[in-house]
């Protein structure tokens, strides 16, 4: 969706996205999906050959199961439940996701140019495309206040350079961002002194299980799965030598003999980082991805967390660039998203302090951390990336007692599955109900009688009948009531698996963000409380 080819309903400006890879693609696609009018380009003129991530998290996955990725993904790569670890060809340590409360309860081995292939694809799909060839050369801001601001940036292409006009600029354009440089944000951080090396290739005679990652620490090397019959390789490279291969097939030898490097591509190396930028906000210019921070890649969060920045992003862009909420509402992009790349670079720098040089105790420090099953669950948690949670958040509110289940989810944090629920259209599972672009309002009743039920129905629908599209409302209740005909917000959740992820034991109103975080829960119930919550979101507040 360029910016010639918007609609002529839409007077808009369109927001210019630079920088096509899976973060650029994901806001991409999560503005097209709202009908926003963007301009994406890249300064390549056609997707890399090759790439460096390797590993699609549990969380990721969730976000492309909305928007109707996920079975394609899946069916490409290899889903890894183990991360083994190993010293002199014995495995020493280990954990797995298979009980991480998420329908992934795995991570994804896949090269980084196929998810950019399907997110490209999802993005055509919906009337967009990437601009190749394309490169940010400077801004300039424009005149106008509000709504009514808008962005100029100079692009260069093969036939000369011209002028866009942008209503926002968001730079997903990687680590070096024209973007981050041209609004003077900083970049502050540390760069990590030892080379990272990676090849793709078959391992023959390979004696571990297909669908694990496995790591050694002394000499340093991580197998990843990548679908088919391939496995990525990182390793500790010496950029001082040509012969990157041996040394690779001599550590593989010592992680088990037998094991032989075949069909293999050139050895590609490169610098790593910790880095965390100053602000993720300029004015009308965001930042997201590679151009807001960066990691080392011990722990596979790089592009993940680029992906969640963009999921985060999007439904909040979207609602201000169409003037239904105050740009302040960007404000906790910031505050939420700059948090966690906080927190995944100080887990790096944990990680490389271990690895840095092939550390002999680092397996075993490793398998003291392992050794309890409090160490194995968070160590899965981790890997999934489903425990980020957004308690500083300006637009988070817990409103009355908040006694949660040992399933509960804090406000905040992203919400776990469950199911099945009873609705009119038959059974479904909680994220489901979230997979659309809305904020989603659930009155959890627990066992209740008709008039309780009928009072709820009419609570919800007057926020509804407020917000519209804006908010989708559902009344849940554990037993089965006879209340009003056609109510079809009513579900059953004769389990109680909603209530318990949800609830606080006692009727409650719960308020789903779009991108899945639970951003407010009131007990008891309070429609005073929930419009002045989402009147701090939305422009149409009571």
């Amino acid at each position: 969706m360029q910016a010639d080819a918007r609609s002529t309903e839409d007077a808009r400006d369109p927001i210019l996205i630079v920088g096509a890879g899976p973060t650029g693609l994901v806001l991409a696609i999560e503005l097209a999906r709202r009908g926003v009018p963007i301009h994406l380009i890249d300064q390549q003129p056609a997707p890399l050959p090759w790439d460096r991530a390797a590993v699609v998290k549990s969380r990721s996955l969730e976000i492309f199961a909305t928007f109707g990725l996920a079975d394609d993904f899946v069916r490409l790569g290899t889903a890894v439940r183990d991360v083994n670890f190993y010293k002199a060809g014995s495995k020493v340590a280990s954990f797995h996701t298979r009980d991480v409360d998420t329908p992934f309860q795995f991570t994804l081995g896949i090269s980084e140019n196929v998810t950019e292939r399907l997110l490209t694809r999802k993005l055509e799909e919906l009337g967009g495309r990437v601009e190749r060839g394309t490169s940010f050369v400077r801004l300039e801001r424009g005149e106008g206040s509000g709504n009514d601001a808008n962005v100029r940036v100079l692009v260069r292409t093969s036939a000369g350079e011209r002028w866009l006009t942008a209503g926002w600029v968001v730079g997903t354009d990687g680590l070096h961002s024209i973007a981050r440089d041209a609004v003077g944000i900083s970049f502050d951080g540390h760069d990590y002194a030892l080379h990272w090396g990676v090849i793709d290739a078959h391992l023959d005679g390979w004696p571990f299980p297909g669908d694990a990652n496995a790591v050694q620490f002394d000499p340093f090397l991580i197998a990843i799965p990548i679908g088919g019959d391939r496995r990525r390789i990182y390793f500790r490279a010496d950029p001082d030598t040509t012969h990157q291969v041996e040394h690779i097939k001599q550590w593989l030898a010592e992680l088990a003999p037998g094991i032989w490097l075949e069909n293999s591509d050139e050895p590609q190396l490169f610098h790593t980082h910790c880095r965390v930028a100053g602000q993720f906000r300029a004015g009308r210019v965001l930042l997201a991805g590679d151009a807001a921070h960066a990691c080392s890649p011990i722990q596979g969060h790089g592009m993940n967390t680029g992906i969640q920045d963009a999921f985060n992003l999007g439904w909040k862009l979207a609602l201000v660039a169409a003037g239904h909420a105050p740009e302040s509402l960007l404000d906790s992009y910031d505050a939420e998203r700059r948090h966690v790349a906080e927190l995944v670079g100080a887990g790096g720098d944990d990680a490389e302090a271990m690895a840095a040089k092939g550390d002999p105790t680092a397996t075993e420090t490793i398998a003291a951390a392992l050794a309890s099953e409090d160490g194995r669950r968070n160590a899965a948690i981790g890997e999934s990336e489903t425990g980020f949670g957004y308690d500083d958040s300006p637009i988070i509110d817990a409103v009355g007692p908040q006694r949660l289940s040992q399933l509960g989810t804090p406000v905040g944090y992203r919400v776990g599955d469950a199911g099945s629920i009873e609705g009119r259209d038959g059974a479904v599972r909680l994220h489901e109900l979230l997979a659309h672009t809305s904020h989603t309002l659930f009155l959890l009743l627990g066992d209740a009688d008709a008039v309780a039920v009928d009072a709820g129905l009419s609570l919800v629908r007057n926020v509804t009948g407020r917000y519209g599209t804006h908010v989708i409302a559902h009344v849940v209740t554990s037993n089965a009531v006879a209340c009003e005909r056609d109510a079809g917000e009513l579900l059953l959740d004769r389990n109680g698996a909603i209530h318990a992820r949800l609830a606080c034991g006692e009727p409650c109103l719960c308020l789903v963000r779009p991108d899945g975080h639970l951003g407010m829960r009131c007990v008891p119930p309070s429609l005073q409380a929930v419009e002045a919550h989402l009147a701090r979101i939305f422009r149409f507040g009571p």
